[in-house]
């Protein structure tokens, strides 16, 4: 009895975090445009299943980096962010 109210409330919590990791992922709502070279050719850089806590964004025109951290730009010189 005790093991399948057990199996029961794992499944009920894998569901509820399955929902979560599909609802709850916001769309990327990156800038486009380079602050450097004002050009629109921002573009996110990211592993694939891999969501970062501060995404980079390369830029394709000036090859310029940033840093997407809390709806500001940062550039990246190459050293450690966090």
């Amino acid at each position: 009895m005790f093991g399948l109210l057990l199996f029961g409330a794992g499944t009920v919590w894998l569901g509820i975090l399955m929902l979560k990791e599909l609802v709850d992922t916001p769309p990327f709502d990156d800038p486009s445009r380079c602050p450097a070279c004002r050009h629109d050719a921002l573009l996110r850089v990211q592993r694939e299943g891999i969501a970062s806590a501060a995404p980079l964004l390369h830029c394709r025109h000036c090859n310029q980096a940033f840093w997407r951290w809390q709806g500001s730009l940062i550039r990246d010189t190459g050293r450690p962010l966090f």
